[in-house]
C-alpha cells in the first residue's frame, strides 16, 4: 500500500504540470494582429458568443471574416455554421492533455468547394509542450483534427499548436491523401 502511495505521489511530482495544464476558451484581445511566414495576417476582432471573430488577410490578398470556435475548427463568417454546430467545436473547452472529441457532419463542409457529403470528425489534444517558433519558444497545446469522407474518398489530418499565453495557434500544419502538405510558422504576434 505504501508503495502504491508513494508512486501516486512521485507520478503527481514529477509528470503534474504538463499532464493537469488545461485552457479556457478566450480570445485575443481586439485588434491582435498575427503575422504568417507566407505572408498571410490574421486580425483579432473580438468575441461574439461562443466564437471569436478574426479578419483573415490570405497570402493571396484575399480578406474575409472568419469565426473561430477552437484549434482547427474555424468557418468563414458569411458562410454556413453547419459543420461548427453539429460537430459542436466548443466543447473542446477546456483544453486539456488527452480531451477528445469525435463527432459526424452531414451536409456542405466548411469549404463549400468540397461539396456536400457526410465526414467523421476526430479532435484530439495531445500533448502540452515546448514548440521552438520564429517568436521563441512557446508553451503550447498540441491539437490533431483527423477527418474522414464517408461518402466519398478523401481523408485530411490538420494540426494546430495553441499558445494559451497568447490565445493563438502559433503552428499549423495540414495534409490529405491528395498530395495536400501544408506547413503556416507565425513569425510575429502584436497584442
Amino acid at each position: 500500500m505504501r508503495a502504491v502511495s508513494a508512486a501516486l505521489i512521485l507520478g503527481a511530482l514529477f509528470c503534474g504540470p504538463a499532464m493537469a495544464q488545461t485552457a479556457e476558451f478566450k480570445c485575443p484581445k481586439p485588434g491582435t494582429v498575427v503575422e504568417w511566414a507566407n505572408g498571410a495576417r490574421t486580425t483579432w476582432v473580438g468575441q461574439e458568443g461562443n466564437f471569436c471573430r478574426r479578419q483573415i488577410k490570405d497570402q493571396r490578398g484575399e480578406e474575409y471574416l472568419q469565426n473561430w470556435y477552437a484549434p482547427t475548427f474555424t468557418a468563414r463568417a458569411n458562410q454556413s455554421q453547419a459543420f461548427v454546430e453539429q460537430v459542436k467545436a466548443w466543447t473542446l473547452w477546456p483544453l486539456s492533455v488527452g480531451k477528445k472529441l469525435t463527432g459526424r457532419f452531414d451536409g456542405v463542409g466548411s469549404n463549400p468547394g468540397f461539396g456536400a457529403g457526410s465526414w467523421h470528425e476526430t479532435v484530439v489534444v495531445e500533448a502540452y509542450e515546448k514548440l521552438d517558433t520564429k517568436i521563441g519558444q512557446v508553451d503550447v497545446f498540441r491539437i490533431t483534427r483527423n477527418e474522414e469522407a464517408l461518402s466519398h474518398r478523401y481523408k485530411s489530418t490538420y494540426r494546430e499548436w495553441y499558445a494559451p499565453a497568447l490565445g493563438v495557434s502559433v503552428k499549423v500544419t495540414f495534409t490529405d491523401n491528395q498530395s495536400m502538405n501544408l506547413t503556416f510558422d507565425v513569425v510575429r504576434v502584436t497584442p
